[in-house]
């Protein structure tokens, strides 16, 4: 599990009381959803209700702020993951629009992902454009597949793509650098070719 710093407890007790509007140090579904919202936490309404339920079983309708805590803490190592995928995305979205075409989706998870089923990523895909405009909102995306990936109580198994993309984008960039060396010894060379003509005439 994660270990939270004080600045974190301090950004969580911040986003509690926000929405805790009669002050008791408690909340009630709805106000727990707007919480967590507030610090990047979303979830489906399914997703939520349990939760809620597994920190009060007695059925009284309200968490305090422990409670709350522990829910973050038990879906840290998920957002942790679909902040990693939301990256690795970012890397080709060179229009900073936050969105990316099918074609670029596919190409990343499967050059750099972890392996999914490839149906999986298919219908994945679907539902992201289901009006089949060949775009992707990504960040809609990675949510998907970072529940997907991720398995309670395990740890999450996160796809290492942001090392993957800087090994690749370093292995470019040598591959480029080696080109231009090249090219600067081409032209060296002609240089030479071209003095060393005019020298025997």
């Amino acid at each position: 599990m994660p270990k939270f710093g004080e600045s974190d407890i301090l950004e969580f007790q911040d986003a509690f009381d926000l929405f805790d509007k009669d002050e008791d140090g408690r909340l009630n579904l709805k106000e727990m959803d707007k919480a967590l919202k507030a610090i990047g936490y979303i979830f489906s309404a399914n997703e939520l209700e349990v939760m809620f339920k597994e920190e009060d079983p007695d059925g009284t309708n309200i968490i305090d702020f422990e409670a709350f805590v522990r829910i973050i803490e038990n879906n840290a190592e998920e957002k942790n993951l679909y902040e990693e995928i939301v990256a690795a995305f970012r890397v080709f979205d060179k229009a900073g629009n936050n969105v990316l075409t099918v074609r670029e989706i596919k190409e990343i998870m499967t050059a750099y992902g972890d392996p999914l089923d490839p149906e999986e990523l298919k219908l994945f895909i679907k539902d992201a454009d289901p009006k089949k405009t060949g775009y992707v909102l990504y960040a809609e995306l990675a949510e998907k597949i970072a529940r997907k990936l991720y398995v309670k109580p395990k740890k999450a198994k996160k796809p290492k793509l942001r090392e993957k993309l800087r090994k690749q984008k370093e292995l470019e960039e040598k591959q480029k650098e080696e080109q231009n060396k090249e090219e600067r010894l081409e032209r060296i060379k002609s240089t030479l070719d071209g003095t060393k003509s005019k020298t025997e005439v």
